[in-house]
């Protein structure tokens, strides 16, 4: 026989086998944010497992994998923020509504929290509905209104970027006079985090391109035109 079991933040399943009741359950420290038996549809797979308490294991390694672990992991901090909100504001924790939603969202607002946090508001909400076998009509007009409001309001009290000063070009020539010119014939005794930095600065200077397209260049695109 099969019972489901709500622990923490995952669930549990226990199957009546041979050598007694055995519980599926690793736990949310350990395996993270399970998908939840109790979906809509599990019925099948549940009554397959009572008959077949030797599938039990395979089930749930099946179970496991329908969502990828990073995407469990991501979310982790997301939904137990939300889970500290409910028990706060006394909501069921595992029946998401509107409500409760645009309630978080201004809750969320209230304590100025970051542009990232509230862009991980509905895919967390979303797996947490998925685990207790929810509805996603709960996503409103309004909730994505209010989710793009609370955006745009944390986004103006972002802090402006910082951006680096510019390097100026005797600055470049100065530095391979004295990094690079002096070895110029025994070239491995160039100090190798000066000389990464100096090809760096040399790259980014005469091709305008941004740090992050810089990490992603290879030897390849570089053509020898002597």
């Amino acid at each position: 026989m099969a019972h489901i079991q709500d622990l923490d933040i995952g669930l549990a399943i226990e199957i009546q086998g041979p050598e007694g009741v055995e519980i599926i359950h690793r736990g949310a420290e350990q395996s993270g944010t399970r998908v939840g038996w109790n979906q809509p549809g599990m019925e099948p797979v549940i009554e397959i497992m009572q008959e077949n308490p030797d599938l039990a294991r395979h089930a749930q390694e099946i179970m496991d994998n329908v969502l990828a672990k990073s995407t469990i992991q991501g979310y982790q901090g997301a939904i137990r923020r939300y889970q500290d909100f409910c028990e706060t504001e006394n909501y069921d924790r595992t029946i998401i509504s509107e409500k409760s939603i645009l309630h978080y969202l201004t809750f969320l607002h209230k304590n100025n929290v970051t542009v990232a946090c509230i862009n991980q508001v509905r895919p967390a909400l979303s797996l947490m509905i998925e685990m207790y076998g929810g509805d996603t009509s709960v996503f409103t007009e309004r909730v994505d209104r209010w989710i793009s409001a609370v955006k745009r309001l944390a986004a103006k009290k972002k802090p402006p970027v910082q951006k680096a000063g510019e390097v100026a070009l005797q600055d470049l020539k100065d530095m391979v006079d004295r990094v690079v010119i002096p070895f110029k014939h025994s070239v491995t005794e160039i100090h190798p985090v000066r000389f990464r930095t100096v090809i760096r600065l040399v790259i980014i200077y005469f091709t305008f391109c941004r740090l992050s397209d810089y990490l992603e260049l290879k030897a390849k695109h570089i053509e020898n035109r002597r």
